[in-house]
């Protein structure tokens, strides 16, 4: 129910923050029990010895901070492979997330993440104007290989609003000039004749086969 209420708040541009000196009393006292639930979670969603189901729900809610401690407390849980269920809320949480630092601390440990985890941290980097701005800084620096930007997220970048992350991804991403040179690599095979002979032969010999 909190994952949702936060869903709601963010296609609004809301926050705990905005409700926080509500008139309504009852308004306010939501907002401070989930706080005092927040103030908690940090240390049962990091503690091996409590129940996953409990880390779970400790994760779900540092969704909601924007402290920086809690920012890499999710960071580690989401980059870690040894619990695929705590990972996946974790990810989740970070795709929630309004810490501005988030893109920073992320690609931080960039260099030591599986495979498997660059790819659900590149999904969240690139869900954010400013972790794309940081993505494509990566490739820049040759922190990030442009191979493990998925297509449609390529697509997506070249085509962006913004007019500097799509000048950016166009000189990362020359998908068109590649196109380009393997359609004329192979533009005469249109105008080719085929051997109707030589043809019946080939097909003759790999039935018989």
């Amino acid at each position: 129910a909190l994952t949702s209420l936060q869903e709601a708040l963010q296609r609004k541009n809301l926050s705990l923050d905005s409700f926080a000196n509500s008139s309504n009393e009852k308004l306010r006292a939501a907002v401070t029990a989930i706080r005092s639930s927040i103030s908690g979670a940090d240390a049962i969603a990091s503690d091996k010895n409590v129940p996953l189901a409990s880390r779970e729900a400790a994760v779900n809610l540092l969704s909601w901070s924007n402290d920086d401690n809690t920012l890499r407390t999710l960071i580690t849980l989401a980059t870690q492979t040894e619990n695929a269920k705590l990972q996946k809320a974790a990810q989740n949480s970070l795709r929630l997330q309004k810490n501005a630092k988030l893109p920073e601390l992320l690609l931080a440990g960039w260099p030591s993440y599986p495979v498997s985890v660059r790819a659900g941290s590149l999904e969240i980097l690139l869900g954010r104007d400013e972790g794309m701005k940081k993505v494509l800084d990566g490739i820049e620096q040759g922190l990030i290989k442009p191979a493990e930007v998925p297509i449609d997220k390529r697509q997506a970048l070249l085509k962006h609003a913004d007019e500097n992350i799509r000048q950016r991804a166009t000189a990362l991403f020359p998908q068109n000039a590649d196109r380009a040179k393997v359609l004329a690599k192979f533009s005469d095979v249109s105008n080719l004749s085929g051997e109707a002979d030589k043809g019946a032969q080939v097909f003759m010999k790999l039935c018989a086969s």
